[in-house]
């Protein structure tokens, strides 16, 4: 876990732009969202930049500082939800044209998330035995190229330096074939586990089926017709024979267009 989380990122961000490009209300917007995302992600590299907000939640003004972590950060959460995801090519543009206001305020939410669903001290516990110790070489041209570089893996190799760790079965990460039936459920555009997660697992269990859902991110429990094809798959205990072809109608949300919405 997070090995690979700055290639899986930058797929799931191209996948966006190409949305982007597909949608002409979009692509007459933003010709190039691209070069708009690495014109704000080069200037902050440069230098943090300071601006007055409101916080999201409870509408206070405050002064903040928006440096490119902080920025990765929000694309990064962004990412996880297709509706959220929409909102990136304005919320970049307004970046470029030098409002950094509503990127500022979406950070604090972002990392308010996150820290409410996520328990720190466990996550490094497992992290730090079960992964970092495991990460291969990354090719310094990789992360050049990723919006993430190296911070998400150096993040980790810092806080595991100083951390706890268990002792690890030497067969820990060898995969047995599991005779179990399983659902494998992803979605297209997921920054964290995309569809190649899915394949992965489809190695050590053979009685599985692996479903894709266009243009989704993280976590597709409740998307258009999937709760029916979870409960057939519990109901007969198999995944074999289920019908999955109302998934090709499930669309993800219009790119905004600005931060009033999508194109009508």
């Amino acid at each position: 876990m997070g090995a690979d989380l700055g290639r899986d990122a930058d797929r799931a961000l191209s996948l966006l732009f190409s949305r982007c490009r597909d949608d002409r209300a979009c692509r007459d917007r933003y010709p190039d969202p691209e070069r708009d995302f690495r014109e704000v992600l080069a200037r902050l590299e440069r230098r943090p930049e300071k601006v007055r907000a409101r916080h999201p939640a409870t509408g206070e003004r405050l002064d903040l500082t928006v440096d490119a972590d902080r920025f990765r950060q929000v694309v990064l959460g962004f990412l996880y939800q297709a509706e959220t995801a929409a909102l990136l090519p304005a919320l970049v543009r307004e970046a470029r044209d030098g409002d950094l206001a509503p990127i500022a305020s979406q950070a604090l939410l972002v990392a308010s998330d996150i820290q409410a669903g996520l328990s720190r001290p466990l996550q490094l516990s497992v992290l730090c035995s079960e992964d970092v110790p495991f990460y291969p070489m990354a090719p310094a041209a990789e992360e050049g190229r990723s919006f993430l570089g190296g911070s998400a893996r150096e993040a980790f190799e810092r806080a595991c330096a100083d951390w706890p760790r268990g002792q690890v079965d030497p067969q820990f990460h060898r995969a047995a074939p599991m005779e179990v039936p399983a659902l494998l459920i992803s979605g297209e555009a997921d920054p964290v586990t995309p569809p190649s997660w899915a394949e992965l697992a489809a190695i050590s269990l053979p009685r599985s089926r692996a479903v894709t859902l266009p243009g989704q991110g993280h976590g597709n429990f409740g998307r258009g017709c999937m709760p029916r094809i979870v409960a057939e798959f519990v109901k007969r205990g198999s995944a074999e024979g289920l019908d999955a072809a109302c998934l090709a109608r499930v669309r993800p949300a219009p790119v905004f267009i600005d931060l009033l919405g999508s194109s009508p």
